[in-house]
């Protein structure tokens, strides 16, 4: 990544306390976030941006518009570059049930935006030691509470956020990717000779 990407969040624009990045279809746990969210809104207001499109968008927009949460969440087109969303919502939230190894989860990490997400794929190999940040997929009760904890203790999240910003800068920061291919051909080329 480069090093521009290591910054440029901020909340202060927020109008939702949520903003969900991705594709619209069931594998990135879209209901998980539905069925949490219409639980909290029994005992407490939430307001969630989902940004994106895909196979299941007329789905989820069909759902919403008929859930007790209709009015808690608003789906919206992509938004490029990714970070203009980010700075929409004071977390993101990726419920994802299954990931190769997802860019936007380190988009968010390097721009420094807290990020609640689920323990699949390569996110744990992001999340290095902090992954015990990382909650269960398809959940729906882990994903509640780590919404409810990012809204009432939204300091301490930029906190821990801002530590796992600086390991991925220094685990997947360009200078060190391009430190590591080259050694790996170095390697290739030394077995050459």
């Amino acid at each position: 990544m480069k090093e521009e990407e290591f910054q440029g969040w901020s909340d202060k624009k927020a109008e939702y306390d949520f903003v969900f990045v991705g594709e619209l279809r069931m594998l990135k746990g879209i209901d998980v976030l539905l069925q949490s969210v219409t639980k909290i809104l029994k005992s407490r207001s939430i307001k969630v941006l989902i940004v994106g499109a895909g196979p299941d968008e007329e789905y989820f927009r069909k759902k919403v518009s008929k859930s007790e949460s209709k009015n808690a969440i608003k789906i919206s087109p992509p938004i490029f570059p990714a970070t203009e969303a980010f700075k929409l919502g004071h977390c993101v939230v990726m419920p994802s049930l299954a990931e190769s190894f997802p860019y936007v989860v380190l988009e968010g990490l390097a721009a420094g935006c807290p990020l609640i997400t689920t323990r699949v794929g390569g996110i744990p190999e992001i999340y290095g030691p902090y992954e015990d940040d990382l909650i269960p997929a398809g959940v729906a009760l882990a994903l509640e509470d780590a919404l409810i904890d990012a809204m009432e203790n939204h300091e301490q999240k930029i906190s821990r956020t801002r530590e796992i910003q600086s390991y991925v800068k220094d685990q997947f920061g360009l200078q060190r990717m391009l430190d590591e291919v080259k050694f790996y051909y170095d390697q290739i080329l030394e077995l050459d000779d």
